[in-house]
């Protein structure tokens, strides 16, 4: 269990469950009856929430983005060594990678999605461009909105056209 526990501690980007899943089935038979899922689950999620405890609001989370230290830029502001995080407009929190966008080709399709059941904090809504890189998608761009207002969407589009888009022509 000590095992699981460091590794739910130190293996930010894998799911709860897939390091359970490891864990256990290198288990003997008789050791594997007292690691099971259920009795594990509440408390190796309960160790991972309190390594990142979500933001209350957009306001919270865009405070704690711009000091460009501590967990939470860690785990969103960041993507491996990039600033991920472009900014608010609008209260609207903007992301980029900046690094998939530089090497887009002339011509590129993209696609936009739209979900709000993955956010760490209330908000309305998370818009993510994809681009089709190498037969792929590509997320290369997310905005996330308090309000899911026609507005809202308009903002996020027009940055994205003006500021991304014309970054990477330029």
């Amino acid at each position: 269990f000590e095992r699981m526990r460091d590794m739910v501690r130190t293996q930010l980007f894998r799911e709860v469950k897939d390091i359970h899943t490891d864990v256990f089935s290198k288990l003997s038979l008789e050791a594997s009856g007292f690691v099971n899922w259920e009795n594990c689950r509440q408390t190796l999620q309960r160790i991972r929430h309190r390594l990142h405890p979500p933001c209350k609001n957009l306001k919270e989370m865009e405070m704690l983005l711009e000091k460009e230290e501590g967990p939470v830029f860690q785990q969103y502001g960041r993507l491996h060594d990039e600033r991920i995080y472009v900014g608010s407009v609008d209260d609207i929190m903007m992301f980029a990678n900046f690094t998939l966008i530089r090497n887009l080709p002339t011509l590129v399709e993209l696609f936009v999605d739209g979900t709000f059941r993955i956010l760490p904090f209330k908000a309305r809504q998370l818009l993510v461009f994809l681009a089709e890189l190498k037969g792929r998608p590509r997320p290369i761009f997310y905005g996330i909105m308090e309000s899911a207002q026609i507005p809202d969407y308009e903002a996020v589009f027009r940055y994205f056209g003006e500021y991304i888009l014309g970054a990477q022509r330029a």
